[in-house]
């Protein structure tokens, strides 16, 4: 465990790679020590210093060359991820590999929709299936109340389910830059409309946009309400037409 908490400290993707694969190989052996190894890979994007363009690539590859099932890989490095973002309220709780990390992943989803106190509760005291039920019937039991959208931390939650991760490793500058864009995002969908991303190289370029763009939306507002009217007054018009037929 030592061992692999200091080449992950030190953020060395060459010494990262080899300690993360003699694990696997047997040579030591650690689930969680695995799991933090892959997340730290993935977080510092290390798996472009060893040459991937992706951390699905760099994880594919992983399982051919220690023999290792796919879904296993992937397992492990959620629990890595969930266990790097609540390490400290698992710490708190005394938490341990010896309590089932295979709860851990569904942490998240309990977080969501469950008393924060609770969940870490119940992750320490209860079993894998135990835990995994509790969160499941949580999510469900939530119905209409489910928030569109939640953000703890880094992470937000659409209807309960994670669905964005901020890297923590960027700067604050840039994380308060994407926090933003997503929230706007999120309530434009909640409206049933539509998200574009527009480039625009300055503030000049933003100003003329905005003068632009905003009265152009209003007169197609206008004008798609003034359809909608004509519509309705062309169906009272046939309405009427009908009943003189009729009588």
């Amino acid at each position: 465990m030592e061992y692999l908490s200091e080449n992950a400290a030190a953020y060395n993707a060459d010494e990262l790679d080899r300690g993360l694969k003699e694990i696997a190989a047997g040579i030591r052996h650690s689930i969680l020590t695995i799991g933090i190894g892959l997340a730290r890979i993935k977080t510092g994007k290390l798996f472009e210093e060893l040459g991937y363009r992706t951390m699905t690539a760099y994880m594919d590859n992983f399982g051919r060359e220690t023999g290792m099932d796919p879904h296993t890989i992937y397992t492990w490095h959620k629990i890595g991820e969930v266990y790097m973002n609540h390490e400290d309220e698992l710490k708190e709780i005394g938490f341990t590999e010896n309590d089932g990390l295979t709860k851990l992943p569904f942490l998240e989803r309990a977080l969501a929709v469950a008393d924060k106190k609770q969940a870490f509760s119940n992750l320490k005291s209860m079993s894998q299936r135990q835990f995994a039920k509790f969160a499941r019937e949580k999510a469900a039991n939530t119905g209409e109340n489910e928030k569109f959208y939640e953000r703890k931390g880094n992470i937000f939650f659409h209807k309960g389910k994670r669905a964005i991760i901020i890297n923590t490793s960027l700067g604050n500058e840039v994380q308060e830059m994407l926090i933003s864009a997503i929230i706007i995002a999120f309530k434009a969908l909640q409206k049933n409309s539509s998200v574009v991303a527009v480039h625009l190289k300055n503030e000049i370029e933003s100003i003329i946009f905005m003068k632009k763009v905003v009265p152009l939306r209003e007169k197609i507002q206008k004008a798609l309400a003034k359809r909608k009217l004509t519509r309705q007054e062309l169906k009272e018009e046939k309405n009427k037409k009908s009943k003189i037929y009729t009588q």
